[in-house]
């Protein structure tokens, strides 16, 4: 997670003196390098030393820094006109063409930038942990339950169940697990202890439940807490977007990657069964069209 993208963060989860000199600095974004520390805090109507502990929030020592790498991030995406702004691809004046082109460009991007950041020994292990599972349920919330519900269908082909907790159920299903069951979470952000999935957390800990995250490039409260991480690859904002195009592409290249290697570990067997699987679909489906009749 960049640090535009923190800002923008920072506008969700604050109601404080925070979020002003947040949304200043985002309403500011393309002439920060001309303002001031005084400047930030008149504009925000905060002060120089609520302004320095923000900056310091985010690690850095003061606001001449902050503003050095925030303007150091908007550069790089500036100085990259081969890729496609995920968040905004298109625009008002896009064709048809140029709107097809486009997304077309954003799941290539997300996928190669996804594939980079992919930890094959972590792939492995969420293999091994899936195949000593007695359950495996995912947690997540929309719209990541879509992407938990494909993978789960085609886990299902292999015969390997794939439970997806329902929103405001987290707390009773967690506590029907236990170290024999694996828990995946899915959370770009995975930051709010305070929110679903990440409610959970404490109770997979101390219950010892095998856990494996899927969650963004930041040091968040996910990372600190599991060994077992995937990265999503995106450099999608938090709210200044179109939609979520990158994330929901990065997340069902991770999904699809795990199943991938699921099936392959046991190729033939797999193979097997889901042909026969098809197969009885398939008369199943006819049985219907007959009944239909």
């Amino acid at each position: 997670m960049n640090i535009i993208q923190q800002i923008e963060q920072a506008v969700a989860y604050h109601t404080d003196a925070r979020r002003a000199i947040a949304l200043t600095i985002l309403a500011h974004r393309n002439d920060l390098y001309t303002l001031s520390l005084q400047d930030l805090a008149d504009l925000s109507f905060t002060s120089k030393p609520t302004v320095v502990r923000f900056t310091q929030s985010f690690g850095y020592q003061g606001w001449k820094d902050f503003r050095k790498d925030y303007i150091a991030c908007l550069q790089k995406e500036n100085d990259n006109p081969e890729r496609v702004d995920v968040n905004y691809p298109f625009d008002e004046n896009s064709s048809l063409e140029d709107v097809a082109s486009s997304i077309a460009q954003v799941m290539k991007q997300s996928v190669e930038d996804t594939k980079e950041l992919l930890d094959l020994d972590m792939v492995n292990r969420t293999v091994n942990l899936i195949e000593r599972a007695r359950r495996i349920i995912i947690y997540c919330v929309s719209p990541n339950v879509y992407a938990a519900n494909l993978f789960a269908r085609k886990m299902m082909t292999i015969q390997l169940p794939v439970f997806i907790c329902q929103p405001r159920e987290m707390g009773i299903t967690v506590r029907s697990m236990s170290s024999r069951d694996l828990a995946i979470i899915i959370s770009y952000a995975g930051n709010n202890p305070q929110n679903e999935p990440m409610k959970i957390c404490d109770y997979l800990i101390e219950n010892k439940i095998p856990t494996v995250v899927l969650t963004g490039t930041s040091n968040n409260y996910l990372r600190q807490h599991f060994g077992n991480v995937l990265t999503i690859a995106s450099d999608e904002n938090y709210f200044t977007k179109i939609a979520t195009f990158a994330t929901e592409e990065s997340i069902n290249y991770i999904l699809n990657v795990i199943f991938a290697a699921c099936f392959a570990r046991h190729f033939k067997e797999n193979d097997a069964n889901k042909i026969h699987t098809s197969k009885f679909l398939e008369l199943l489906r006819i049985s219907g069209i007959e009944d239909a009749k």
